[in-house]
């Protein structure tokens, strides 16, 4: 067994992402990767907080939550961000795993396909395993159970799944593919982790994600579309933590 660290009802995944990695390719399951923003909001959104209950690998990629269970628990915990995760996979030890996979890119739309594309190419990985969706916009709860994605994976056959749409909704994407796909391959919901290689937004250097500090890096470089983003968890986190305690005397 894994050992898991317990937090707001949800088991975070505490090892390395070599066992991780090695794990789901063996047994299958989804990869989920929530940030703090979405995090934030788990008491307002029912549906994501259960799908992250319910997730098979729930890893630490926010820096502000890591330390809250470092402070919880007061012992080492492993922080994994989505940006290390890919960089493992596809850059590190993990590619002898993905170059023998048929990967089912879910992005947001055609242009982010065609970085991913280009990228694939650059690092001289098969383009003829490399398949995408191009996801609809989910509105509403119902639009998640995606049947023309259920026939895309039907026909497809891949070995894994990336999600790479919004937090927040891709963890319930992942919950409801799990429901109408049987067996289910694995998925990686790593969101916008892919777009800090293909350039669709800041190259964030490898010591700025170790120092947890993706989300400044983040706002220098987009001010108006991150910055309030990011001053909105300032004030969710702190009340979500609060109502969370209020309701269950603690923060397990």
């Amino acid at each position: 067994m894994f050992e898991t660290i317990h937090f707001c009802g949800v088991n975070f995944w505490n090892g390395g992402v070599e066992a991780l990695t090695q794990r789901v390719f063996a047994t299958g399951g989804d990869v989920l990767v929530p940030a703090a923003p979405a995090f934030a909001k788990i008491l307002d959104d029912t549906e994501y907080h259960t799908a992250l209950r319910e997730g098979h690998y729930v890893i630490l990629d926010s820096g502000v939550v890591a330390l809250l269970c470092l402070l919880k628990y007061r012992r080492a915990v492993s922080r994994i961000s989505g940006l290390r995760l890919i960089e493992y996979l596809f850059l590190g030890g993990g590619r002898s795993a993905i170059e023998r996979a048929h990967i089912l890119w879910i992005v947001p739309d055609e242009a982010e396909a065609k970085l991913i594309e280009n990228w694939i190419a650059g690092i001289a990985l098969p383009q003829a395993r490399q398949s995408f969706y191009v996801a609809p916009m989910y509105r509403q709860s119902a639009d998640l159970s995606d049947q023309q994605l259920a026939a895309r994976i039907a026909e497809t056959r891949p070995d894994a799944l990336i999600l790479c749409i919004g937090g927040g909704t891709q963890e319930k994407l992942a919950w409801h593919i799990k429901k109408l796909i049987h067996p289910c391959p694995p998925i990686l919901c790593t969101g916008a982790a892919i777009c800090f290689f293909t350039g669709s937004q800041a190259r964030i250097p490898t010591w700025v994600d170790r120092a947890c500090l993706g989300w400044l890096w983040r706002i220098f470089d987009e001010p108006k579309r991150f910055g309030p983003r990011y001053a909105g968890t300032l004030w969710n986190l702190p009340r979500m933590l609060w109502r969370y305690y209020r309701a269950h005397g603690n923060w397990n």
